[in-house]
C-alpha cells in the first residue's frame, strides 16, 4: 500500500496551516524531486518575510541564506540543539527536529476556527478536517491533499481530478470561516 506522505506531487509545495482571516502566518511543505534524492522543505510566512528550513538546518530569509539566532520584527528564529524554532509574538510556533525530520506545528488558541489547511481546520470537530479551501468535503485523501496544492506546475502522483482553483468567492468564504 502507498503510505499517505507518498501521495505528494513532486516539485510542488501544499499549504499545511494558513491564518484566513488576518494573514498572520502561512506554513508550508515544498517538495522538489531531483533525480536522486527528493528535496523537502519548510516555509513559514510571518511578517512579510519568508523563511524556509532545509533538513540540514540552513535557513533562507526571502531567498538569502541566514545565520541563526536572528529577530525579523515580531518573529524570531532560533537553534537549539537539533532543532530550528521559528515563533511569532501573533502565536505560531514551527519547531523541526532535524535528525528526526519531524516539524511541529502550534498556533495559539487565538486561532481556533481561523485556520485551514494539510494539518485541518483547529476548531476542535474532526468532522471537517478534510475540509477543501471551498469548504467543501474531500471525497477521498488524493482529493484532499491535491485541493491544499500551491502552485500551477505541481505533477501529481496520483491521477486526481483538477481542483478547485482559489477564487475571490472561495477567498471570502475562507476568510468568513
Amino acid at each position: 500500500t502507498q503510505s499517505t506522505w507518498d501521495r505528494f506531487g513532486a516539485d510542488c509545495s501544499y499549504l499545511l496551516a494558513n491564518d484566513f482571516i488576518d494573514g498572520n502566518f502561512s506554513v508550508i511543505v515544498n517538495y522538489a524531486r531531483g533525480p536522486r534524492s527528493t528535496t523537502k522543505t519548510i516555509s513559514v510566512l510571518s511578517n512579510d518575510a519568508e523563511f524556509e528550513i532545509y533538513a540540514d538546518g540552513t535557513i533562507i530569509k526571502n531567498h538569502r541564506h541566514i545565520e541563526l539566532p536572528m529577530q525579523h520584527r515580531n518573529t524570531t528564529l532560533r537553534r537549539t540543539d537539533n532543532s530550528i524554532i521559528i515563533s511569532n509574538v501573533n502565536g505560531i510556533e514551527v519547531k523541526c527536529l532535524l535528525q528526526q525530520d519531524i516539524c511541529q506545528v502550534s498556533v495559539s488558541g487565538c486561532y481556533f476556527g481561523r485556520t485551514a489547511g494539510l494539518l485541518g481546520t483547529f476548531n476542535n470537530y474532526k468532522g471537517d478536517d478534510f475540509t477543501l479551501p471551498n469548504h467543501e468535503p474531500a471525497a477521498d485523501i488524493d482529493h484532499f491533499i491535491k485541493g491544499w496544492e500551491l502552485g500551477k506546475k505541481c505533477r501529481s502522483v496520483n491521477k486526481v481530478p483538477e481542483r478547485c482553483e482559489m477564487t475571490t468567492e472561495i477567498h471570502d468564504k475562507c476568510a468568513s470561516y
